[in-house]
């Protein structure tokens, strides 16, 4: 369809003075016209092209109007397509049965230019309407896809199944959870001092950096807070080596980060509450003294080593350096382990 007013219309009709009428009236009227003298040829022409309107014929020898809107009534494709049945006036019993097979109008024999011109106008109107009917629910299907990828993003797909179904997201205790905190020491000073496009992309090289690093080891990177990435194993799924490969991780992370960036990481290991908060913007998030303790070890000064706590030491399959015995804001004089990745 050209514009608001022209349209692409397909004339079946055995009749040759009918079709050439036709179009004639609606090539006056601006419209562009095929034509098919029997249906099956109309089926056929249907199928190669991008057709508005069809006007068709009822008495047909071979396959009648009424079996062509039969078939184009049961094709998925081309049940919406505006179909105006032509009959003779006083065949109301073919204009019923066309309009019950599903045909949106009826144009009356001998053809009345004025009757013609509404019958078409409508016609064109439905099937505007049709299309945008299409393209809005085609662009709600679109955004309701970013939706659920962006919920995928966010939530672990048993949260997504959950919060679906019921609307909501009950509390879950998780046992045997690694967590490990990690970040750039000294980047809030450097924030104040960097441009904004400048200091979102070099925290986008971290998060990056970090959702590479745990997907490959079956981690999962849970959330960014500041300039400190929250990574967990054992959350979601089941991990056998849960803190190796948070540790495995951190190095990872240390290798590709710019030089001037100065890294460490926490890891500890326990249990925590994992949940949803928000009704409108949902946020994933887990609780518990295992966070608060992985939160204070990233905070110790040393860098370039992944620190933890006894719990977290006690499953690595690593041989333990000396423990450190620190005071952790909050915790008490704790046996804390540090790992370098230079050895």
């Amino acid at each position: 369809m050209t514009d608001d007013r022209a349209g692409r219309i397909l004339v079946v009709d055995d009749d040759p003075f009918n079709r050439d009428v036709l179009q004639q009236e609606l090539e006056a009227l601006g419209h562009e016209v095929l034509t098919a003298d029997n249906g099956a040829a109309g089926l056929a022409m249907i199928d190669g092209d991008d057709v508005d309107i069809v006007l068709l014929d009822i008495m047909m020898p071979g396959l009648s109007g009424f079996d062509v809107l039969e078939r184009l009534r049961r094709d998925d494709g081309k049940r919406e397509l505006p179909i105006i049945v032509i009959s003779a006036l006083h065949d109301v019993d073919s204009i019923v049965r066309g309009i019950k097979l599903g045909a949106d109008d009826y144009l009356p024999k001998p053809f009345e230019p004025v009757i013609l011109e509404a019958r078409i106008e409508q016609a064109l109107a439905i099937t505007r309407w049709r299309r945008r009917e299409r393209a809005y629910l085609a662009e709600v299907e679109r955004e309701r896809a970013r939706a659920d990828e962006l919920l995928d993003s966010m939530l672990p797909p048993s949260a997504v199944r959950e919060l679906k179904d019921t609307g909501r997201v009950a509390p879950h205790r998780c046992e045997d959870v690694a967590v490990m905190f990690l970040d750039v020491r000294e980047f809030s000073g450097k924030a104040i001092r960097l441009p904004p496009d400048e200091l979102v992309s070099s925290l986008g090289v971290l998060v990056e950096a970090a959702d590479a690093a745990a997907a490959a080891r079956g981690l999962e990177r849970i959330k960014v807070i500041g300039d400190a990435v929250m990574v967990t194993g054992g959350l979601l799924a089941p991990h056998p080596d849960a803190v190796d490969a948070c540790i495995e991780c951190a190095f990872a992370i240390f290798a590709t980060a710019p030089e001037s960036w100065k890294l460490r990481a926490g890891v500890a290991y326990g249990s925590v509450t994992a949940g949803i908060v928000g009704t409108t913007h949902f946020a994933f998030d887990i609780w518990g003294p295992v966070v608060n303790a992985a939160a204070r070890l990233v905070a110790l000064k040393d860098e370039d080593v992944v620190f933890l706590d006894e719990a977290a030491a006690q499953r690595v399959a690593r041989p333990l350096p000396p423990p450190q015995s620190v005071d952790l804001k909050g915790i008490g004089v704790s046996n804390v382990y540090g790992f370098r990745r230079d050895g």
